[in-house]
């Protein structure tokens, strides 16, 4: 289900400024917003995949914990976490139109490197395979409180570190190439 967020959410930036351009190349509206309909039009939609886990949880009789009290600032710090991908994957791509294959080719590799069909124990000796790889800490964020579990220090430390270094370079990046944006569509 968080998978899903966080792929459609990088995948729709990858095409945002493109998808987009009819909009922008006529209208003068600050390049964010088309950002921020992105991440509100995958938040609904999370929220109402959000009915799925709720009977899953009934099913099997998965017990809240205090941990789920969490979950609302781990959603909250992944969705500033991703939204600097959306926006830099928005840039590059409507600078060279191949980038959103090639973002989409990434994403699918990176399925199998993340830990999502198995827990980063079962990884054993190889386990630096999930703890160097950012989403598994998003993931973690999002996963741990539904499962009764609390998220540790490390998945929030990593996860607000890459949320500010990307917002960081983000803005560099969008500053220094902002007014480049409506030529390249």
């Amino acid at each position: 289900m968080f998978w899903g967020l966080i792929t459609q959410m990088i995948n729709e930036g990858a095409m945002l400024f493109v998808s987009t351009s009819s909009y922008i190349t006529q209208i003068k509206r600050p390049f964010t917003i088309f950002v921020v309909q992105v991440i509100w039009r995958n938040a609904i939609v999370a929220a109402h995949n959000a009915v799925i886990y709720i009977l899953v949880a009934m099913i099997f009789v998965v017990i809240p914990s205090s941990s789920i009290f969490l979950w609302p600032f781990g959603f909250i710090l992944d969705m500033i976490c991703i939204s600097w991908m959306v926006l830099i994957c928005a840039i590059v791509s409507a600078r060279y139109r191949d980038i959103p294959l090639i973002i989409q080719n990434i994403l699918n590799i990176a399925f199998w490197l993340t830990p999502l069909m198995y827990f980063p124990e079962q990884l054993g000796p190889k386990r630096y395979i999930a703890d160097y790889n950012p989403i598994t800490h998003m993931i973690a964020l999002l996963r741990a409180p539904l499962l009764g579990e609390a998220p540790t220090l490390n998945d929030w430390l990593v996860v607000l570190i890459l949320a500010v270094v990307g917002w960081v370079g983000t803005f560099l990046f969008f500053a220094r190439y902002r007014a480049r944006i409506v030529y390249w569509l």
